[in-house]
């Protein structure tokens, strides 16, 4: 889970404030259940506690997280789990916390993806209005303190991250309606959820459709024939030997 935490953090390196997936990080964000402290986020919020609570809900984690988007109550949290080891020299995973001006006050906060020696990297969320990697020594005079979550070993659990699963469902890897929802279903995954995030990956690329609808346009003859078709459908994005198998399937 420790990976699926880091990989999830390392997807959005790049957002920048106001970008498509900023919009639906909040957006994200905005659909926990119960919403902490009942704010709904605004795409001008600072969003450095709602990447942290975003990344976890995505990696399976919020559990051993928590949910916020507020800073300082993200370390009550991590108190309250028995997480919170202040300055103490942090391992890769560890949730880094921020109090820029001294004042007591908690205002900023992002994972640390590795340490090396008495440097650490991090990849914030709100740092500069994107989310990039940032290194600083690990007792920086700004550094408040770190959480360690307690994750699961790797043998505790092999689920993957949501965006994982959901790229492996428009690849065609899951199957397609119920059979799909069934797959899902029995790997501990909630279909819904999934296809949520299918839906957000799809129209971040620019609409594609799912594997099976352009296997029925296929059928159609909307992708033309032979090399013509794998040409289209490669130059779209699409896997051909994919969907040309469901496409088999079909007829």
């Amino acid at each position: 889970m420790l990976k699926s935490v880091l990989n999830t953090a390392k997807s959005y390196v790049g957002t920048q404030q106001g970008d498509a997936k900023h919009k639906d990080l909040i957006k994200k964000y905005n659909a926990v259940k119960p919403l902490p402290v009942g704010y709904p986020m605004k795409i001008t919020d600072d969003w450095c506690a709602a990447f942290v609570t975003v990344v976890g809900d995505l990696a399976q984690a919020s559990k051993y997280i928590g949910r916020e988007c507020g800073v300082q109550r993200f370390i009550a949290i991590f108190k309250n789990k028995g997480i919170w080891r202040g300055l103490a020299k942090p391992i890769a995973g560890d949730i880094v916390v921020f109090d820029w001006q001294k004042n007591g006050w908690a205002d900023h906060i992002g994972f640390v993806e590795a340490v090396n020696g008495n440097k650490i990297t991090t990849i914030e969320g709100n740092t500069s209005k994107q989310v990039a990697r940032r290194t600083y020594a690990w007792n920086d005079w700004r550094v408040d303190g770190y959480a360690r979550p307690k994750y699961p070993s790797a043998t505790q659990t092999s689920k993957k991250p949501v965006h994982e699963v959901a790229k492996e469902v428009i690849q065609g890897k899951w199957g397609n309606g119920n059979n799909r929802t069934a797959q899902l279903t029995k790997a501990g995954y909630n279909a819904r959820t999934i296809q949520k995030e299918v839906n957000a990956i799809l129209k971040e690329k620019g609409n594609r459709k799912l594997n099976e609808i352009v296997a029925k346009e296929v059928i159609q003859g909307k992708w033309g024939n032979g090399p013509e078709r794998k040409k289209r459908l490669t130059e779209a994005g699409y896997n051909y030997s994919i969907i040309q198998k469901i496409v088999n399937g079909m007829v």
